[in-house]
């Protein structure tokens, strides 16, 4: 009996959720396709895209998909694109919704903003831009930023439609240049602030795209301080910039990491003994330090142990120290500590992503990261060997704290973040163990929605999936 249940249990397991609802849509016979787009609306609707090889004309195009009235509904496709596209941000502005199209080959990479009314589902393309030193991309509610850099120069191109493009130039000072040089040599990674964030990016130079502003970070561990350079978006291309820098006021650092928010540069250090976590405000530079043994936690995931089992894991040489801040609904802010093993952590700071190119420039500031790690490990004794896992467990080790960002005090209460803490891979990959979910999968989360689009090779057809997430 014990040999026929676990079968049955396992079958039971792999079921679509009853509260799942579904619908599905065919393309027309001339379209092959290789990719989908799944995004949210500013109405808190979803909003799909499949990139497919035209037949017809030897080409490939963009095919807008919504549902109307539960039934998905194929727009006017956007067709001629030479090279197969794919999307590199969105955002919104009323019905209007804004994608930056991606167009890759192995020696260049281009780019062409697309509106799509998507009411009427009119549609307008932009002229080819061209995306030399392109670096990364803020996605904010109604722009984007795509950055770019080549260790002398930085630009930004804040792009809200396809008429609506500006170029900002920044121009480093003298003291400012090292700085723009480790643009080019780390890499630059977005931080999306428009989420919940749980461990955020690990990688030494962070941005984060706020109303009005770019903030840039590097975090220097071995020399024990950051960096945090902030830009105006307003006012126009800037000259000689000047960047602050804030030190760890620790000896011997063994672990650094850091987050922007509410005006404040968050700086969390350790050394072998303890842990600081330092409140900088941007403006006066007045700094408050919290020991990290003598806060009050507010929270703990379920495999945290003690704050010195914390300090003695987060400092190996095969981990990484994570801080992030999440705004509560009663304007505090929700302090998350973590840590994350090198080998195996990688941010997902969009889920919508498919831009191939972009992966396996993440892949290369992964291995950077990983370098990093191996050049500063001791170079004596017996080799380090790192036992990495074959697939992923993901652990929570991690603990919180609640703050009053008024006078950046640590207090003791239940709170709710903004935006939800989902754990967004989970969800995903649970789904995903759907046999008959395979091919051309992308994924959107909306208010209490997760919403799953898919093509089944079968019956050559994209299905949408609604399922609620339960709490």
């Amino acid at each position: 009996m014990k040999f026929l249940l676990l079968p049955i249990l396992f079958l039971l397991s792999t079921l679509i959720p009853d509260s799942t609802k579904e619908w599905s849509i065919k393309l027309a016979d001339n379209f092959t396709p290789k990719a989908s787009f799944s995004c949210e609306l500013e109405s808190k609707k979803s909003f799909h895209f499949v990139i497919a090889k035209d037949k017809e004309n030897n080409d490939y195009a963009i095919l807008p998909i919504r549902l109307e009235e539960e039934a998905l509904k194929s727009l006017k496709p956007v067709k001629g694109f030479d090279k197969i596209p794919s999307i590199l941000s969105y955002h919104n502005n009323g019905e209007i919704l804004t994608l930056i199209v991606s167009i890759s080959s192995k020696k260049d990479r281009s780019y062409k903003i697309l509106d799509i009314n998507v009411n009427s589902g009119k549609t307008i393309l932009s002229e080819t831009i061209i995306g030399e030193d392109f670096k990364t991309v803020i996605t904010k509610k109604h722009e984007s930023l795509l950055l770019f850099s080549n260790g002398n120069r930085f630009r930004i191109q804040k792009i809200q439609n396809s008429s609506s493009i500006e170029d900002i130039k920044i121009t480093p000072s003298e003291k400012t240049m090292g700085f723009f040089k480790h643009l080019d040599d780390f890499g630059i990674s977005a931080v999306n602030v428009n989420e919940f964030v749980d461990n955020g990016s690990i990688n030494r130079v962070k941005a984060y795209g706020f109303d009005d502003e770019l903030i840039i970070t590097n975090d220097n561990l071995p020399k024990g301080y950051s960096t945090v350079l902030r830009l105006p978006l307003n006012q126009g291309d800037l000259d000689n910039v000047v960047h602050d820098r804030f030190n760890t006021n620790l000896i011997k650092n063994k672990g650094l990491a850091s987050y922007v928010y509410g005006g404040k540069f968050f700086q969390f250090v350790m050394n072998k003994e303890n842990g600081n976590f330092q409140i900088y405000d941007l403006e006066s530079k007045e700094v408050k330090t919290l020991e990290l043994n003598s806060v009050e936690i507010n929270k703990k995931g379920k495999d945290f142990i003690s704050l010195e089992n914390y300090i003695k894991q987060s400092k190996r040489n095969t981990y990484k120290p994570t801080v992030t801040i999440n705004k509560t609904k009663d304007n505090k802010a929700l302090v998350r500590f973590d840590y994350v093993f090198l080998q195996t952590y990688n941010y997902h700071n969009n889920w919508w992503f498919h831009d191939h190119m972009w992966q396996q420039q993440m892949m290369w500031q992964q291995q950077q990261m990983m370098n990093n790690f191996q050049n500063s490990a001791p170079k004596f004794g017996p080799s380090i060997i790192v036992d990495v896992p074959s697939f992923s467990i993901k652990k929570e080790s991690y603990f919180e704290i609640v703050l009053d960002l008024k006078t950046n005090e640590v207090v003791k209460e239940n709170v709710e973040t903004i935006y939800p803490d989902l754990d967004k891979e989970r969800l995903v990959d649970k789904f995903e163990k759907f046999k008959t979910i395979k091919d051309y999968k992308s994924h959107v989360f909306i208010n209490k929605m997760m919403y799953n689009f898919a093509y089944h090779k079968k019956s050559k057809a994209f299905t949408l999936y609604e399922t609620p997430i339960n709490d």
